[in-house]
């Protein structure tokens, strides 16, 4: 169901941008007043909005990126100081994924246990309704 959906969408957008160019060859030639419609000119205003939002985030990451290496103190930037930097992080990063997998296991456990209690207590409860 969900790809005939999506096959009709798709159908749609193709007929959609078909109509949209079938406006460019019905153009006259010689009518200088003639204008595009104003569906067209709108979807071409927010492709370009969008597009240019995506621009000014990415300048606004560049100037962040300049500014912050206009203003970094570049002489405690060795390789020494920056691989026990990385060293740290990934004894930082192994040590908390050692406290996940336990705590996933610890779940995993509990999980298990009421597993096997529900069982127990469903024929108890059954027991207990008979009598």
């Amino acid at each position: 169901r969900s790809s005939d959906l999506m096959a009709v969408e798709s159908a749609r957008r193709l007929l959609d941008k078909i109509n949209a160019t079938s406006v460019f060859k019905s153009r006259p030639e010689d009518d200088p007043e003639w204008e595009l419609p104003a569906q067209v000119l709108v979807g071409c205003a927010m492709t370009k909005q969008s597009k240019q939002k995506i621009h000014c985030q990415q300048i606004n990451v560049v100037k962040y990126l300049l500014d912050f290496v206009a203003h970094a103190d570049t002489t405690r930037w060795e390789e020494d100081s920056c691989q026990e930097a990385i060293d740290t992080i990934h004894k930082e990063l192994n040590k908390e994924k050692a406290q996940w997998k336990a705590l996933k296991e610890e779940y995993l456990e509990e999980v298990e246990k009421i597993e096997v209690t529900i069982p127990l207590l469903v024929g108890k409860l059954e027991q207990i309704g008979r009598a």
